[in-house]
């Protein structure tokens, strides 16, 4: 049975986070180093759209450090992963290239819909009693998921299911709930179509309809509403279809308004006023 010892390096938005593991063949990961370092990417990020040079020399100080760690225990590979505070600043490419010169590890930046993957295998086969009190899921889930047999070997993969991310996420509850929102929208979408009357706006809604529809059924495979521009388009047209109805109305107007009645008085003749001598 074959061991290998690897490292895996999460940069997420609150902290850059270490985990060291030993990984068997057929056998959960057994982790033997942990560390974490505060580093508040996300607040750069999400609120100037940019890492500060005093953040990044943080970062830069606190992975040398993880790194030395890494080099003491002598892993047979690293793999380095950085989620949403780098995916979403505008010098992210400046930021990876300083952390690749000045430490060599090189990050990978991976989507929404791979970090959800790696937060779901990392949680769906643990007890309560096995995950770490005051760490919320996501926390957690990338680095344990990363060590796992099945993080480690298997490749990205970007067609996470909806449902699956949304139970964990939101709960049972919270997915009734987003159905109910979508399927709200559709069956909506299909009243207003049956009260238009100009062919083509009913083309269009049907168009649009049928676009909205295939969007939501791709969706319960696919993370297609959290994908730009996909997303964008999706509500975009859902406004569009909504305001139909007040178009065909405007446009019929002119066509429904009733004829001018003529009156049945005779002109009036012009009233003559006599001169006075």
């Amino acid at each position: 049975m074959s061991v290998d010892l690897i490292a895996v390096l999460d940069m997420g938005a609150s902290a850059v986070r270490l985990v060291v593991a030993e990984v068997a063949t057929g056998q959960p990961p057994r982790i033997i180093e942990e560390g974490s370092r505060g580093v508040l990417l996300g607040r750069d990020t999400f609120s100037s759209g940019a890492i500060r040079p005093q953040t990044a020399e943080a970062t830069l100080v606190a992975l040398e450090g993880f790194r030395h760690i890494a080099e003491t225990y002598k892993v047979s590979r690293v793999r380095a992963v950085a989620t949403s505070a780098v995916r979403e600043a505008r010098n992210s490419e400046l930021f990876l290239d300083r952390i690749r010169g000045r430490t060599g590890i090189e990050f990978e930046v991976i989507n929404e819909a791979e970090e959800s993957r790696l937060v779901y295998l990392a949680v769906r086969d643990k007890e309560p009693a096995q995950l770490r009190p005051g760490f919320p899921p996501d926390a957690q889930g990338v680095g344990d998921a990363l060590v796992s047999a099945k993080g480690a070997s298997e490749p990205p993969s970007p067609n996470t299911s909806v449902l699956a991310k949304s139970i964990l996420e939101l709960g049972i509850v919270g997915l009734a709930l987003i159905a109910a929102v979508l399927g709200s929208i559709v069956v909506r979408g299909f009243r207003i179509r049956r009260r238009l009357r100009d062919p083509g706006l009913i083309a269009m809604a049907s168009a649009i309809l049928g676009l909205m529809i295939w969007g939501i059924a791709y969706t319960v495979k696919a993370q297609y509403l959290d994908f730009d521009p996909l997303n964008l388009y999706f509500w975009l047209f859902t406004g569009v279809l909504f305001k139909l109805a007040v178009i065909d109305r405007a446009e019929a107007a002119p066509r429904e308004r009733p004829p001018e009645t003529k009156s049945s008085l005779p002109p009036s003749q012009p009233v003559r006023v006599p001169q006075q001598a």
